[in-house]
């Protein structure tokens, strides 16, 4: 979904700390629709500014999904599957070539609004079973192992 007052646009950011943080995205190279957000970005700034997040294998989708963003996992078709929501279906959608996208990101617009916010409330929940606070008593399991 678009944030308030604006076109959805699949933003790329560089994240700090990121493999491949110091190159740089050629803007005239860069397709339609595609806008840079600026650099470096702090992860939390980028899922903050972004619509949908576009993965391949990375944690950072159990995060958008803790914000209720939208997941798309882009399926590279390895032999050993790396996505860490391999079994999640709410506010993920998953793609096997780049080409898809387009629909997938139309489809995710085209969701009815309650749908949308029910997907969104399921999805915070997954996440925030998934993602535990680190606290004296949790780090007290590793400690004393």
């Amino acid at each position: 979904r678009p944030h308030e007052g604006r076109e959805a646009k699949v933003a790329l950011a560089e994240v700090e700390g990121a493999v491949g943080h110091d190159q740089r995205l050629d803007s005239a190279a860069a397709p339609p629709g595609v806008v840079e957000l600026g650099r470096p970005l702090e992860l939390d700034q980028a899922l903050r500014r972004a619509d949908v997040v576009v993965y391949v294998s990375s944690t950072v989708s159990i995060q958008a999904l803790s914000l209720g963003l939208p997941v798309v996992h882009l399926d590279l078709g390895e032999l050993l599957n790396t996505d860490p929501l391999f079994d999640w279906k709410d506010l993920r959608w998953s793609v096997d070539e780049p080409t898809r996208l387009k629909q997938v990101l139309r489809d995710i617009s085209d969701m009815p609004e309650e749908a949308f916010r029910v997907a969104q409330d399921d999805a915070r929940s997954y996440a925030t079973r998934y993602l535990h606070p680190v606290t004296q008593d949790r780090l007290k399991v590793f400690l004393e192992a």
